[in-house]
């Protein structure tokens, strides 16, 4: 930069290789710009723009990533973000594109129809798929017949797009939901999301990466985990859970919540749905909805579900070292004896874990300020 000055960049959950490769693009395309005279401001943002999304779609995992491909995707999602602050017949506009790049079309292209509101209705964005070839030419549209859901809003989980993720293998599949978030999946993972006009990568590897089988947790319950946050998410319901040891669930957990101890019928019912199966074991819908339900949801290591919709006996977190909310603090309090994960209505994936020792039966109290110590929770996650 000029005069040789140094700018550091710092992201409090770390940066990934993605974001080392785009800041130093980018920072390599101001030093070009600003050798420009007279370059205009806006000039700027859309170069530094295209740079990020160019970036992102080298990233993807897919067949072709040549300069056709490249401009297809940011002419096509600069016109979804006109889409996402627009209405037709007074509803959100939910649109969806597929990209072939082993395909050849002689169809229309896609660009031409931008203006025609019947392209508007044309896909759902969950259940159908307008299909493109690397240059935006129209080949075919494509229908999840084994998708039952009809309701765009309701259905918005990613549980919803499951099929359009298998479908990516080797693909680009472009989602616009009616909350406004443009989705891309490829290579049959989702990779990324625009939300509230910013570009994250989806990656909950900083989320679990410590939940390690010496360290007592079921391999399989992480992928469970990241799943089930990221369905909350997109449903925009909200949701508090957590993971600890089960000798501590009496200090966080009132008996009438307990699974095995509460005859309520809440309780009857819940046992009902999960029968003798772990969280991990039991279908992707369902771990969705138990986790929305208010209050915590609170598991052991191993995956079994201690309590459902608990509320927390918020009894010895320290006053000076907790954020407001109800599902913050719900949160922090489970991280004092393990960890804890709080999604906001909002759809952001918060994690608070112990900086210390997980509290063992000894919560804090005016009797035992020893134990105040032990319950240093920190941030160490943050999506959205």
């Amino acid at each position: 930069m000029d005069g040789g000055s140094t700018i550091k960049i710092y992201k409090s959950t770390g940066l990934s290789k993605l974001d080392k490769l785009i800041l130093c693009n980018i920072v390599s395309k101001i030093n070009e710009l600003i050798t420009i005279p007279e370059l205009d401001i806006r000039q700027i943002d859309s170069i530094l723009k295209y740079e990020v999304l160019k970036n992102i779609i080298e990233h993807l995992n897919i067949p072709c990533k040549d300069k056709n491909v490249v401009n297809f995707l940011y002419d096509h999602i600069k016109e979804m973000e006109c889409w996402a602050s627009q209405t037709y017949e007074n509803m959100k506009i939910c649109f969806g594109i597929g990209i072939n790049c082993r395909i050849t079309s002689d169809g229309p292209k896609l660009s031409e129809f931008y203006q025609d509101d019947m392209l508007k209705v044309l896909t759902s964005g969950i259940t159908t798929l307008i299909i493109c070839d690397k240059y935006g030419n129209i080949n075919s549209f494509l229908t999840d017949t084994g998708n039952r859901c009809n309701d765009a809003t309701e259905a918005e989980s990613l549980c919803a797009f499951n099929w359009i993720q298998s479908w990516s293998s080797e693909k680009i599949a472009i989602i616009l939901t009616s909350r406004s978030d443009i989705l891309i999946f490829s290579n049959g993972k989702f990779e990324f999301v625009q939300r509230r006009s910013k570009w994250h990568e989806i990656n909950l590897d900083g989320l679990t990466h410590w939940m390690n089988e010496n360290r007592g947790y079921d391999p399989s319950l992480k992928k469970a985990i990241a799943e089930t946050c990221l369905d909350v998410s997109f449903r925009h319901t909200g949701a508090c859970l957590g993971i600890i040891d089960e000798i501590n669930l009496e200090h966080l957990v009132y008996d009438e919540d307990i699974i095995v101890k509460s005859r309520k019928p809440r309780i009857e019912f819940f046992k009902k749905i999960i029968g003798n199966k772990k969280f991990q074991e039991l279908p992707r819908e369902i771990r969705q909805e138990l986790a929305a339900i208010d209050g915590a949801l609170v598991l052991k290591k191993d995956g079994t579900i201690l309590s459902i919709g608990a509320i927390l006996k918020i009894t010895h977190l320290p006053q000076d070292n907790r954020t407001t909310g109800g599902r913050s603090v719900a949160a922090q309090q489970l991280a004092c004896y393990g960890f804890g994960i709080k999604i906001s209505a909002d759809g952001s994936i918060t994690a608070w874990r112990n900086k210390k020792i997980p509290l063992a039966g000894c919560p804090y109290t005016k009797e035992s300020p020893a134990c105040k110590t032990t319950c240093n929770h920190e941030k160490y996650f943050e999506l959205f």
